[in-house]
């Protein structure tokens, strides 16, 4: 329920949800109504061992290198400029995508070294 007074001036009763205020408020319809299915590369990693006798040689027994993205990109979505992962989240407001923040974008690398 919002604040706010009727006509006559008596204060407002009229419990609505979410999705009929952004409906009033911002004129929001079908014409925007998006799929949430979506297919993601969520993390993708590129390993190397190193040659196990090469690396006896400084005292090692294993080496790795690695190289590991998280959420790089889309490879199907619906609604177009968000991430509907995290736009479809948001509580009370669940369904309703505003100003929610897209998921981070990572990329890095792991050294992995066993004695």
């Amino acid at each position: 329920m919002f604040k706010g007074v009727y006509a006559d001036g008596t204060a407002n009763a009229t419990v609505i949800s979410a999705q009929e205020y952004y409906k009033a408020s911002y004129n929001i319809s079908e014409a925007y109504i998006y799929s949430a299915s979506f297919v993601k590369l969520r993390e993708i990693k590129l390993a190397y061992n190193f040659n196990k006798t090469l690396i006896k040689k400084i005292g090692l027994q294993e080496a790795t290198i690695s190289a590991v993205g998280r959420n790089l990109f889309f490879l199907y979505k619906d609604a177009p400029n968000i991430d509907p992962e995290t736009a479809f989240n948001t509580g009370n407001a669940q369904g309703l995508e505003s100003l929610s923040l897209p998921t981070t974008r990572t990329i890095g690398f792991n050294l992995n070294f066993k004695f």
